[in-house]
């Protein structure tokens, strides 16, 4: 799958990165770690707060709404 959306994703728009890590575990923490950098510059690129969890906080409040019934 991954070969295929490479292949028809156009250039400018599409990385790929190599995770660091002897294990499998150790290189998926490393693109979990990288992806946090990514999307928090991302965000201020953006003009938007990459702390803002409203929408986790909303379904938290939902939640506890639903296990109080």
């Amino acid at each position: 799958r991954i070969d295929w959306m490479i292949e028809h994703t156009p250039t400018d728009y599409a990385w790929r990165i190599h995770g660091e890590g002897t294990s499998l575990l150790e290189v998926l923490l490393h693109h979990c770690i990288v992806m946090d950098w990514l999307t928090i510059a991302l965000a201020f690129l953006h003009g938007k707060d990459p702390s803002a969890i409203r929408p986790i906080q909303a379904l938290k409040a939902y939640l506890a709404d639903e296990a109080s019934v």
